[in-house]
């Protein structure tokens, strides 16, 4: 995976590929599922896959890699929350409702709307590719999004105060809310987990952060 990681020039990048690789065989290896590098593969649009048909999808920004594994299809979207200086720019992917919305309530609003179309569009393996899908991805309420005719349930939550998280699956599947996650550390040479609880993030205006290093 070092090997591999070194055709990337950017540090973080070089990260970013070993830290999910590193993820996907400490899951595997814990259910005593064989899995190699060359069984991780990819679509022409970016969307992860193995031979094993076992549903995941990968998500990172710097500093932060998450994935996210279901007995259904899922998406999930991890961003750096950090200022936008232009919401102008972003006018090709939301709708003019969504950049007043943003502009009144702030940074958090453009991360909660920009998470949940990117997460979605994972979902249905586009990536961020389609403009046009990204605008027609609307939130409904606090846990529901529509694409077309599809009802999704999203959730959105903060990770060690610098990360904006949302993941989403189709509400047929009838889970609901994900109660915890798993939070990796790195010791020395081990990937180490800790069962972090989730707290729903109900709206920009009550943010509730999770510190992950309390166990």
């Amino acid at each position: 995976m070092r090997a591999e990681a070194m055709r990337y020039y950017k540090l973080n990048d070089r990260n970013n590929y070993i830290a999910a690789r590193w993820i996907l065989y400490a899951y595997f290896a814990a259910r005593s599922i064989d899995f190699e590098l060359d069984d991780l593969h990819f679509t022409d649009k970016g969307k992860p896959y193995i031979r094993q048909n076992i549903e995941f999808n990968i998500s990172h920004t710097k500093g932060m890699v998450g994935v996210l594994f279901g007995n259904v299809t899922v998406g999930l979207d991890i961003e750096e929350i950090k200022a936008i200086e232009d919401i102008n720019e972003f006018r090709s992917v939301f709708t003019d409702d969504e950049i007043l919305k943003i502009k009144k309530e702030g940074t958090f609003s453009f991360f909660e709307h920009w998470t949940l179309k990117e997460a979605i569009m994972k979902w249905c393996g586009e990536g961020i590719t389609n403009p046009n899908m990204l605008n027609a991805t609307k939130r409904v309420d606090k846990d529901t999004a529509i694409l077309h005719d599809q009802l999704f349930h999203v959730q959105s939550f903060i990770v060690d105060d610098h990360f904006y998280l949302t993941l989403a699956y189709l509400k047929s599947a009838g889970i609901g809310d994900i109660p915890e996650y798993n939070y990796g550390v790195i010791e020395g040479n081990q990937l180490l987990f800790r069962k972090t609880p989730i707290d729903f993030l109900s709206s920009p205006s009550a943010l509730t952060t999770i510190n992950p290093t309390n166990e």
